[in-house]
């Protein structure tokens, strides 16, 4: 199934350079970079084996974008009331894609996706255009603040940024504020259009999940998408409309209780996919279920067997280590004939060990429980002169039966 690529980034007239650890780093792209790209103009798109022009989806093309961002940044000005500085961010830019294996459903996530963009960003955005030469569909969209705004409006996370900036909180509290907003953006990105899809939030490397539980992901985010999709055929008002029964100058229509009847009737049959639709929804959702609770024991099992083997490897050390701590004080240094005496030695104490201990046990035992041991010891030799009598006896009986008869 795969899941959801959505990205958004801020782009300036004049693409800035940092310097990290005294070394330049690359140079950001700028709108005009952006533009050139989205374009597929020469050199702008080397990536791409065969360029093929942009298709228009929403908006202008992106070549008006430059005009755009100079027009807003002529509107605004710093906090200190200086004009926007040409490495001021004035166009966000993003990209939707969709899995090559799901190319059947662009069509639909594209009209979802940018159904989104509109209310979202509504009159700040721009353009929104289609690129058909890669790999993956995808589409990218460009949003321009209205005049006189921020550039935050554009960006949730840089918003969040900045809010916690005049808040006088740290650099790092900044950082994770940005980073907090951007996941509830792709959140909202995901339960507005990729879940309807079927796709996931993350892939399995992000959440480090066993293949087994990726599958049941999977199976899971298939049968909410068959679930949402579910939908049956829409009644329309000309069918609510009460008919003619009787056609004429004084005209009859159908009483309110038979258009109950018919539209009971209508809805019915008009539902009646999605009713089984829905029913197979169902079992692939306890499906889905049941393939996530197998994923969870077997990774219940897999810990449990990890466990096992990593106190039957600290075991065997440490039989190892009490071997070789046996060898080195007791057989180091002798002859063949010496160790077989010291094992000897050692079987002998084990023996005399064990008889010292059934004496004590012996020793401890109450009178009474010593009768009854003698008791049940003198039942069995009974026991067994008796079977022995008649083994005996039968012996004899055999022996009597092959003798020849006399005479």
């Amino acid at each position: 199934m795969g899941y959801q690529f959505a990205h958004l980034e801020g782009y300036a007239r004049k693409g800035s350079q940092q310097r990290k650890n005294g070394k330049m780093q690359p140079r950001k792209w700028s709108i005009r970079d952006i533009v050139a790209e989205a374009m597929r103009e020469p050199d702008a798109c080397l990536h791409v084996w065969d360029p093929q022009p942009p298709k228009l989806l929403y908006g202008a093309m992106p070549s008006q974008l430059e005009a755009l961002a100079e027009a807003y940044a002529a509107t605004v000005q710093d906090a200190q009331g200086r004009k926007l500085r040409a490495d001021g961010l004035c166009v966000a830019a993003g990209v939707v894609s969709l899995p090559a294996d799901r190319a059947d459903d662009w069509p639909q996530y594209r009209a979802v996706a940018v159904g989104f963009l509109c209310e979202q960003y509504g009159k700040r955005l721009r353009s929104v255009v289609e690129h058909i030469d890669e790999e993956h569909p995808h589409l990218h969209f460009y949003a321009v603040p209205l005049d006189g705004e921020r550039f935050e409006v554009l960006h949730v996370g840089r918003q969040a940024a900045a809010r916690a900036a005049q808040e006088g909180k740290a650099k790092g509290a900044q950082n994770a504020a940005y980073k907090a907003a951007m996941q509830a953006w792709q959140d909202g990105f995901h339960a507005k259009v990729s879940a309807s899809f079927g796709l996931a939030r993350t892939g399995p490397k992000r959440e480090r999940l066993s293949r087994a539980e990726w599958q049941a992901r999977k199976a899971r985010l298939r049968a909410d998408a068959k679930a949402r999709q579910a939908v049956g055929p829409v009644i329309t008002s000309d069918q609510v409309k009460k008919r003619v029964t009787k056609a004429g100058f004084f005209s009859e229509y159908e009483t309110g209780q038979e258009l109950a009847e018919r539209l009971d009737a209508l809805a019915r049959e008009e539902y009646a996919p999605a009713t089984k639709a829905a029913a197979l929804v169902a079992s692939s959702r306890n499906r889905a279920d049941a393939m996530q609770r197998l994923a969870d024991e077997r990774s219940q099992e897999v810990e449990s067997l990890r466990a096992r083997l990593a106190a039957a490897e600290a075991k065997a050390d440490a039989a190892q280590k009490d071997a070789a701590l046996y060898q080195q004080v007791f057989m180091d240094g002798l002859d063949g004939s010496e160790q077989a005496e010291v094992i000897d030695r050692a079987r002998s104490l084990r023996r005399e060990k064990a008889a010292k201990v059934k004496a004590q046990q012996e020793a401890s035992w109450s009178p009474e429980y010593r009768a009854h041991l003698e008791r049940i010891e003198a039942e069995f030799q009974r026991s067994l002169r008796a079977i022995e009598a008649e083994d005996q006896r039968k012996d004899d009986d055999g022996r009597e039966l092959e003798r020849p008869d006399a005479g």
